[in-house]
């Protein structure tokens, strides 16, 4: 029979397994899944082009001139924004095998630098924001009044709209083919036991428990969306219309809907589908719009309606002033600043006519 030492030594071994095995789950579960999968095509892709440069022997090397012809191969077709894109999976590569950055040398750097310099820097092709006119043209397209899809879709609108939401908190990111389901990934969805309706304060509260900057669920975030009695574009009235004619669970996805018979919760792809169909039936071009147009048109119409900018990044939960980058001022505002200056400068004694008066004389 083994003695008590072996016994304890076998233990050990095996609760040293199993740490390993969780150590490895958790340090593969750092990244979301979509970054993982693109990081992964980042390598494949430099691993390519070293081997049809006969570099294969050199892929960790990280050789400043290697990493410079590959950037300057990248050069070629991309932007130098995408190239510090592709660049980011073959970090995280170097990073997890305790390598160095090998596109911190400064020569790499002035490479990097001289792309920017002579290609130029692709402007970023941000989405137009929602607009309010669009929602309500938009509920009749969708027929909320008697399609049950019409109703769960245009209500996740206007939730996304009035709440600075991301699709991913509204619709569930589809599988990839062969994919398990991520429960990481479904749990950032907004289920029927977040919503509550206020009825008192005329709102419905919604508790996010998941997001962009909630990562580890380390803390929630309510997001108070006040009703407009009358309104289609009311959130108090459509969600409880929502409750009422689409009966669900409270674990069930939010916005969720019948189809063939059973309850499907909204996807990315028919949110986004959907969104770009009703901004062409109203005469928009259907690629200028997606998920993030109404995080953008929530946040641009609050700051047109005067809201504060502090209030606007709370509601919206931005942990910096990034939310300024979503904000679509119309002309009207833009030019509000040179008419302030000119205000000001029209009490001031040398810009009165006499002053021009005086200055021609002097000419």
């Amino acid at each position: 029979m083994p003695g008590a030492s072996a016994i304890r030594s076998s233990s050990q071994q095996r609760a040293l397994s199993s740490l390993q095995l969780a150590a490895q789950a958790y340090a593969g579960a750092a990244l979301a899944t979509s970054s993982a999968a693109s990081y992964r095509r980042h390598v494949r892709y430099f691993v390519r082009f070293m081997g049809a440069n006969q570099l294969s022997a050199y892929v960790l090397a990280g050789h400043p001139l290697h990493m410079s012809l590959y950037v300057s191969f990248l050069a070629e077709t991309v932007s130098h924004s995408s190239i510090l894109t592709y660049l980011k999976g073959v970090k995280a590569l170097y990073t997890r095998l305790g390598l160095a950055d090998p596109f911190r040398d400064p020569g790499v750097q002035r490479v990097l630098a001289g792309i920017k310099r002579c290609n130029g820097a692709a402007p970023s092709q941000q989405k137009l924001p929602i607009q309010p006119w669009m929602l309500v043209q938009w509920a009749e397209f969708l027929r909320i009044a008697e399609s049950d899809f019409g109703l769960a879709v245009f209500t996740a609108m206007v939730f996304a709209f009035f709440g600075f939401f991301r699709k991913s908190t509204v619709a569930v990111a589809p599988r990839r083919a062969g994919e398990e389901l991520d429960d990481r990934v479904e749990r950032r969805v907004l289920r029927r036991s977040d919503i509550r309706v206020d009825l008192a304060n005329d709102c419905v509260r919604v508790t996010q428990h998941w997001s962009k900057t909630i990562q580890a669920r380390e803390r929630t975030h309510e997001v108070p969306l006040a009703g407009c009695r009358g309104s289609v574009l009311d959130p108090v009235s459509l969600y409880s219309l929502l409750l009422q004619r689409i009966p669900a669970p409270d674990s069930a996805h939010a916005f969720s809907y019948p189809r063939r018979g059973r309850l499907v919760p909204l996807t990315h792809g028919v949110f986004v589908a959907t969104v770009k169909r009703l901004a062409a039936q109203s005469g928009l071009s259907a690629a200028d719009f997606a998920g993030k147009s109404f995080r953008r048109g929530g946040a641009s119409f609050a700051f047109a309606s005067g809201v504060r900018g502090e209030l606007i990044q709370s509601h919206g939960d931005w942990r910096s002033d990034a939310y300024l980058v979503y904000l679509e001022l119309a002309d009207a505002d833009r030019l509000s600043t040179s008419r302030a200056m000119q205000a000001s400068l029209a009490a001031l004694a040398f810009s009165g006519a006499g002053a021009v008066a005086a200055s021609q004389g002097a000419a």
